[in-house]
């Protein structure tokens, strides 16, 4: 995706990454990525979800490859820990 679609909140300026790390990612409703990532922490497990939280990706659609992303991007984290905590635990129970 083009970085047009992004612009910095602070100097509305296009960039890929923000000196303040505060890019909006959806421009119809002014969402930035700080709270895209809030409501996937809040539970959020689908572009449906995140639209229904905040709004991103519920209009002309631009972001929703972004949110895809990112919500890939926490599945990835959240598998990563469990597979740690599960090493660490039969590591601790000698098991494995």
């Amino acid at each position: 995706m083009s970085t047009a679609h992004w612009r910095c909140c602070e100097c509305v300026a296009t960039f890929d990454k923000c000196a303040v790390g505060l890019m909006v990612v959806c421009l119809c409703f002014g969402v930035n990525e700080r709270e895209i990532e809030r409501v996937v922490r809040d539970g959020a497990d689908s572009l449906d979800a995140i639209g229904l939280m905040c709004d991103a990706g519920t209009g002309c659609g631009c972001c929703r490859a972004m949110l895809s992303k990112t919500l890939i991007e926490a599945e990835n984290k959240s598998a990563s820990s469990d597979t740690d905590w599960a090493v660490g635990a039969s590591a601790a129970l000698g098991v494995g």
